[in-house]
């Protein structure tokens, strides 16, 4: 199989920019103050705190559930798993809504999503 020159230049050049796309949007998201999302994360860690241990996500968020429970830990820990890009994300919505709008932005986003697969399946 010989490799075109120039499709392994587009290859290389959408790969560089989607790397450049991810980090600046993490440096963007990690630039908002905390102060300006902190109402909202402290709104939906009262939404934990009402919930049992391990009721949500598998026990995904068991460190904040303790954060907002238990008197030993610390509430101020970040504990959204940034590895998989959430944080990001996360800090965003933080800023416009609590838990239950991201959950509710999840929920509208995941049904015009399920839309958009449909229209493009042939009939």
């Amino acid at each position: 199989m010989k490799i075109n020159k120039k499709d392994l230049t587009i290859c290389f050049m959408t790969f560089t920019g989607t790397l450049f796309l991810l980090w600046l949007f993490l440096i963007l998201s990690a630039s908002i103050p905390n102060a300006k999302i902190q109402d909202n994360m402290v709104k939906s860690a009262l939404v934990y705190a009402q919930e049992d241990a391990f009721s949500y996500c598998d026990g995904e968020n068991i460190g904040l559930y303790l954060a907002v429970s238990d008197e030993q830990t610390q509430p101020n820990t970040d504990y959204t798993r940034y590895w998989h890009g959430t944080a990001g994300c996360i800090r965003l919505l933080h800023l416009f809504t609590d838990v239950n709008g991201i959950k509710n932005f999840g929920l509208l986003f995941y049904c015009l999503r399920k839309k958009m697969l449909c229209w493009q399946r042939p009939l």
